[in-house]
């Protein structure tokens, strides 16, 4: 007993019709998204082929595959790396006024210390013995054939701030401390101050 037999040619992806079988269905792996003509032809046992049919079919791109997805990953791959170095130039800008404030803090803090450093030299040592402590670090010693040294000191300087109305004792120390400024530049004598009572 005969039985039909078919053969077929997928147009673009085979080169030529596939042999005779009985098999009234085919399948096909690994098509790529596109169009696509299936051509069909049978043959009864007698062997007369009948005319060739074709099938027309589309296979879609899976969304992945699409150009709307490829772009729009595109786009999402340029704004991440476009956020990444915002953020990146934030961050840095951040840190570097961070750092920028601390130097000014300590710059700062360095210039007061240094102030309290110049006055502190000032008052306790002559002005030209300080001016050469600052630009050298050091200060060369000097020789005088003659010295004398003077302490000098208020003698009950207690008791007169005890008994002393503040305002006037300020004003007689004021005027002290000119007359007393005025003789030892007039006699060029070392002011070297200390604490005391």
């Amino acid at each position: 007993m005969g039985s039909v037999q078919f053969s077929s040619y997928l147009e673009g992806f085979e080169s030529d019709w596939t042999p005779w079988t009985n098999n009234n269905t085919r399948e096909i792996n690994r098509l790529y998204p596109g169009s696509y003509t299936l051509w069909v032809k049978a043959k009864n046992f007698w062997g007369e082929e009948s005319e060739s049919h074709s099938l027309q079919f589309y296979i879609k791109p899976k969304f992945f595959e699409t150009n709307y997805f490829i772009i729009a990953f595109l786009g999402l791959g340029f704004l991440g790396l476009l956020l990444s170095y915002r953020w990146r130039r934030y961050s840095y800008a951040k840190v570097r006024y961070k750092l920028e404030s601390l130097i000014n803090q300590r710059t700062e803090e360095l210039v007061k210390e240094k102030e309290k450093t110049d006055n502190l030299l000032a008052r306790v040592l002559p002005k030209d013995t300080a001016s050469e402590l600052k630009e050298k670090g050091r200060v060369n010693t000097q020789r005088f054939q003659v010295v004398t040294v003077l302490f000098c000191d208020i003698e009950g300087f207690t008791r007169i701030t005890d008994e002393t109305n503040p305002e006037i004792l300020i004003d007689q120390l004021d005027k002290f401390f000119l007359y007393f400024d005025s003789v030892v530049e007039k006699y060029r004598i070392e002011k070297i101050k200390t604490i005391g009572d």
